[in-house]
C-alpha cells in the first residue's frame, strides 16, 4: 500500500489556509490578543523555578546549596541612628551617625529606622545586598563577591574550603 506524502500545510492545517496554519500560528511577532494575567508567569516565578533544578542537581550530586544571604543598609538624613538601631545592627559592619547595617531581609529594624526618619522629614535610602562569609578566611563579602563565592561553594563537594581570592589566607 503506497503512502500518499503531504506537504506542511495539508499536514499541520488539515485544510486551512497557510496563514493559519501552525508553523505560522507559532510566531512571537504575532498580535497577541485575549491574553490571560494566569498564564503568564513572573521573573520571580522563573527565578524560583531555576533555583529549584539548580538545587536538584547539586542534591544529585551530592552538595549541599548555599543559601542567598542578605544584607540591609540604611542612611539616614534627618536623624542620627538611635540607640536601639545601633544595637540590632550587624557588629561586623561599620556604622556611622547617620548610616547601619542590619543583617538579614527581615527588614524590621530597617524599615523601622526609615519610617522613623522619613516622619522627621528627612529622604533615608534602603539598599538590599547579597553578602557571604568565606569559609577560609573569615571575610565578608558584599555583592558580586558574594555572588561568586556561592557559585564557588556550590562548584564541588570541597568548594567551601576553597580560597575566596588571592588574598585569602
Amino acid at each position: 500500500m503506497a503512502r500518499v506524502s503531504r506537504s506542511l500545510d495539508q499536514h499541520h492545517g488539515a485544510g486551512v489556509p497557510k496563514a493559519k496554519s501552525w508553523p505560522y500560528q507559532r510566531n512571537p511577532d504575532r498580535n497577541l490578543t485575549n491574553v490571560h494575567p494566569a498564564n503568564i508567569r513572573s521573573y520571580d516565578h522563573l527565578r524560583r523555578q531555576e533555583r529549584r533544578a539548580t538545587t536538584g542537581r547539586l542534591r544529585y550530586l551530592g552538595i549541599k546549596a548555599a543559601r542567598v544571604q542578605w544584607m540591609t543598609a540604611v542612611r539616614t538624613t534627618a536623624i542620627e541612628v538611635p540607640e536601639w538601631a545601633q544595637q540590632a545592627a550587624h557588629k561586623e559592619m561599620s556604622q556611622g551617625k547617620h548610616y547601619a547595617w542590619f543583617k538579614g531581609r527581615r527588614l524590621k529594624f530597617a524599615k523601622r529606622l526609615f519610617a522613623e526618619d522619613r516622619a522627621a522629614g528627612g529622604d533615608p535610602e534602603m539598599t538590599l545586598i547579597q553578602w557571604r562569609r568565606c569559609k577560609a578566611c573569615g571575610r565578608i563579602l558584599l555583592a558580586l563577591e558574594a555572588k561568586d563565592r556561592r557559585k564557588l561553594d556550590e562548584s564541588c563537594w570541597l568548594g567551601r574550603q576553597k580560597p575566596c581570592g588571592a588574598e585569602c589566607g
